[in-house]
Formats: structure tokens, sequence, C-alpha cells
């Protein structure tokens, strides 16, 4: 199921993030979240998704005027890909960043 309310897919009747009940099947073109990283790791996956000609949606967390004054160290992005992609996206987020290091 997709929330739109999120941007995620899940298996659930419930959203498990905002418990919206108002889902749907997802559709190729729904944006879907990929990953939050910090600014380093994000350009870095970014980068990778767009050499594969995966579209991406980067949204960041803190925005520019607050990260013009606390600095780019503690901001972080939020990344989203069309859910036709989101598997391909989730391979290679997964090949950039295993798990078990």
């Amino acid at each position: 199921m997709y929330c739109k309310k999120c941007c995620i897919v899940f298996e659930a009747d419930t959203c498990p993030v905002c418990g919206n009940k108002d889902l749907r099947e997802p559709a190729a073109e729904d944006w879907c979240y990929l990953a939050e990283k910090d600014v380093v790791w994000g350009g870095m996956l970014e980068d990778v998704l767009r050499q594969k000609a995966i579209p991406v949606f980067v949204r960041r967390r803190l925005g520019a005027g607050m990260t013009l004054k606390i600095g780019q160290s503690m901001e972080r992005v939020i990344m989203y890909v069309p859910y036709s992609c989101l598997a391909r996206a989730r391979e290679l987020e997964e090949e950039l960043f295993p798990q078990n290091l």
C-alpha cells in the first residue's frame, strides 16, 4: 500500500508512520521515500542514482536558512524516487551502504 502523506510503500492496512488509513496501491509515478542521509552521503547516493538514470527528488530537512546558521554538517537530506524505480534504487543504496558494516 501507499500513503500519500508520508510517501512510503508498506504492507499493512494502516500507515506505520502517520496512522493514515486512506491508502491505495502505488502508481508507477508516485514519489516514494528512499532514505534519509547526511549531506555528504546523500550527495553521493544522489549522484549514483542520477548516473543510473533514476530520477531523484531531494528535500533538505533543515532548509537553506537554518543550514547557513548551524552549518552543513548538521543538515540531512531526504530522498524520494518514483515507485517504478524504487526496487533498483534500494539495491543501489544497499550496495553503497551495506547494513553489515
